[in-house]
């Protein structure tokens, strides 16, 4: 059995991951979330020792009113396709946003699990 500990292990994880997010389809428009730049690799992380996910996503425009569900769906899509060991939190990148009924909603601290 491989360790988790496992550098390639981890690459390919974050690679699993990233690959998950940048196929979702924005909910306005024919693209997905990486064709709108709404997603950057840069602004995933994981931490494997504390079985945590964070994704920060930007919308396409300060006042996106699809902000919310774009979040949901990035959240919903980790909670089911990652192993019940993973906390993900999902939080729209600091200053992008003018919203903060939206960021409660989504980017609430308290993580949800899918366990």
């Amino acid at each position: 059995m491989l360790a988790l500990t496992n550098p390639y292990i981890i690459v390919s994880l974050f690679s699993y991951i990233t690959d998950l997010i940048r196929g979702i389809n924005d909910p306005e428009h024919p693209l997905t979330l990486e064709e709108l730049h709404v997603i950057q690799e840069e602004l995933i992380t994981l931490d494997n020792d504390n079985n945590t996910v964070d994704v920060y996503f930007t919308p396409t425009i300060p006042h996106c009113s699809m902000a919310t569900l774009i979040g949901l769906s990035i959240r919903v899509k980790l909670l089911r396709c990652l192993p019940a060991r993973f906390k993900v939190k999902v939080e729209v990148t600091p200053g992008k946003y003018i919203s903060k009924c939206c960021r409660a909603i989504i980017c609430h601290r308290s993580y949800i699990t899918n366990s």
